[in-house]
């Protein structure tokens, strides 16, 4: 019986997966043909062509340095394609929401449905206006997917017993703080936000 409802849950862990891509793909992905480059896409992508990636970098320099040498080493892997970036995009987008979700089950572990429906709502409402500025916009969606996997991997160190597993989950959770600290500094909220979760967490221990 133990086993029976181990198993329903690992399964229903991944219909929540399929769900949670499925209502990304649905939002976000369906107009993907129909995008191109719009408004601050095309100074980038001008810089990219006509002087190589590594005249991006300098383009974020006097602000956001950081962003610069991440924007110039994607474009090195996505070049001027459209529907790269899009695609780019969407796969932060759905990174974003499987984090969330996966801080949810962390601090709710047995509301299962419950979690589902809250990570839909999270990646449909109030939505990201500026998605089809794909080129442009994926450092907000690849700092805010970080942001959001550094605190679940925060708050799994904290849950797991296995030293060599707390070891590492804490530090790519560093590291990741690191990243999206260094790419927009206003993210800093995000650390109220972990600070209020791990505080959450040992309180359901005590």
């Amino acid at each position: 019986m133990k086993r029976t409802t181990q198993n329903f849950f690992k399964n229903e862990t991944f219909i929540a997966a399929l769900l949670i891509l499925l209502t990304t793909v649905i939002t976000y992905g369906v107009s993907i043909p129909k995008l191109g480059y719009y408004h601050d896409d095309w100074f980038v992508l001008w810089s990219g062509q006509a002087r190589g990636a590594q005249s991006i970098i300098p383009l974020f320099s006097t602000d956001r340095p950081f962003m610069g040498v991440v924007y110039s080493y994607v474009y090195r892997i996505l070049g001027n394609t459209i529907i790269n970036w899009h695609l780019y995009a969407l796969l932060w987008r759905f990174i974003g929401g499987l984090a969330f979700f996966w801080i949810l089950r962390l601090i709710w572990p047995n509301q299962k449905y419950l979690t589902t429906l809250m990570t839909v709502l999270f990646i449909v409402y109030p939505g990201f206006l500026s998605q089809p500025n794909a080129n442009t916009k994926q450092n907000h969606l690849y700092g805010f997917g970080t942001a959001l996997l550094s605190i679940a991997l925060m708050l799994q160190g904290m849950k797991t017993n296995k030293r060599g597993w707390k070891t590492f989950c804490t530090l790519i959770s560093l590291v990741l703080t690191a990243n999206y600290l260094f790419i927009y500094e206003y993210m800093i909220g995000f650390e109220g936000t972990r600070l209020i979760l791990m505080g959450y967490v040992l309180y359901q221990e005590l």
